[in-house]
């Protein structure tokens, strides 16, 4: 029994930590882990996966083009005479040496097409949803008393309020109702579209983490965007490899016009054996010699306008890869300065949207002490509480775009 106390006095710690690593694996999906499930679930990784194993077999196959083929042919047979003097002696077969070559690889893009990019917008838009209903709670509650204050107001019969100043403010609460619903409509939206992205099925609960909106990053420098897009975009890598391979191919069609070197050597020597006549191997035997021989041989073809029309469609191949170089590289500058543009914009959108959040609280705030002491009027607190709630909806709407904004910049310069 003292042993098995102790046994399980040791283990208990374990047992606790290992529970709560579990707890801590199963809490709230944070944005990373919610992008690292996107790139092992989605579909179109499995493709690229599959895209890049068969590139990476093609590419071995051309690495291992100038290893040997060897044949052989092997024979079996009964006893067979010796080779007399008078007769040529039997063929043997030789081994065959073939190298093959000529495949073509190429190479996938980026494995990550975009996964990143969309669970970070499905992400953002959850947390912006969810901060927009947050933000319609509490117009729905200031609007709810300025309603009763209303109400009691006109039982009272006083001159403060009328019907049709109720009437706005059922207006205005139906309004908030409106975005309400918008605001749980995206919610689960963006909801499902995580689901998807990270291949939980339609029954499976996602957990996500809440998470307010952070304020914009800073705007980073355009040259040094533009420099890293550059250095790890696939599609820029991509068609450089395409321009190194045409000229590779150029320079293959314009050796062929020089003539193909080969230097050849062998040995000869002689040999009899007991039943041959003379029998000493010093004596000219004609069908028991070997010889030597060192060759140089050259070989060519004369079919010169030929190649030389090969050399000018190899050029011209190589003039659309430099074209389509060209073409990879003002597109990658076009997607940085685009993000660069939209995250400015959403910068200063933030800025004045945030600004403008303040001041119609604080308009709302002043308007609803007014109304409830009875030196305000309803039509003022009406319009405070619109322009709030708008300024507001407003300034969610610039935070995401600047998340938006700041992934698509990652993005562009091949972050995601």
């Amino acid at each position: 029994m003292r042993a098995a106390g102790t046994a399980f006095l040791l283990c208990a710690p374990a047992l606790a930590f290992a529970q709560a690593q579990q707890q801590q694996a199963t809490g709230p999906l944070t944005l990373p882990q919610l992008q690292e499930l996107a790139r092992q679930n989605d579909p179109r990784t499995a493709m690229a996966r599959a895209q890049v194993d068969n590139a990476q077999g093609k590419r071995d196959e051309v690495r291992w083009a100038l290893f040997p083929k060897l044949e052989t042919q092997v024979a079996i047979a009964g006893p067979t005479p010796e080779a007399r003097f008078n007769k040529a002696p039997p063929d043997h077969p030789t081994s065959l040496l073939d190298v093959t070559s000529g495949s073509k690889c190429w190479f996938c893009g980026d494995l990550g097409i975009g996964i990143g990019g969309s669970v970070t917008r499905a992400y953002w838009g959850y947390q912006t949803a969810r901060g927009a209903r947050d933000t319609v709670v509490q117009v729905r509650s200031r609007i709810a008393a300025a309603r009763q204050r209303a109400q009691r107001l006109l039982a009272e019969q006083s001159d403060q309020i009328s019907k049709s100043d109720l009437m706005k403010i059922d207006y205005l609460a139906e309004e908030i109702e409106a975005r309400t619903a918008e605001a749980n409509k995206n919610a689960a939206l963006a909801i499902t579209g995580i689901r998807l992205l990270i291949g939980k099925a339609p029954e499976e609960a996602v957990d996500i983490a809440q998470q307010e909106l952070p304020q914009p990053p800073p705007q980073p420098n355009e040259n040094e965007m533009l420099r890293r897009a550059l250095e790890r975009r696939p599609e820029a890598r991509a068609a450089a490899e395409q321009v190194a391979a045409r000229r590779a191919a150029v320079d293959v069609e314009r050796a062929k016009l020089y003539p193909d070197i080969a230097l050849v050597g062998g040995a000869t020597f002689n040999y009899t054996s007991s039943a041959d006549q003379p029998h000493t191997p010093f004596a000219y035997n004609p069908y028991n010699q070997r010889s030597a021989f060192v060759a140089l041989g050259l070989q060519t073809t004369f079919d010169i306008p030929q190649k030389l029309a090969r050399i000018r469609q190899a050029e011209a191949e190589l003039r659309d890869a430099m074209a389509q170089q060209r073409g990879a590289e003002h597109l990658v500058r076009l997607e940085v300065r685009q993000a660069l543009g939209d995250l400015d914009e959403a910068r200063q959108r933030v800025a004045r949207y945030t600004s403008q959040s303040n001041i119609g609280k604080q308009l709302a705030v002043q308007a609803g002490l007014a109304f409830d002491s009875g030196l305000g009027e309803a039509r003022e607190l009406l319009e405070d509480v619109l322009l709030w709630a708008r300024a507001d909806g407003e300034k969610f709407k610039a935070l995401f775009d600047a998340q938006i904004a700041w992934a698509s910049l990652q993005k562009a310069t091949g972050g995601l």
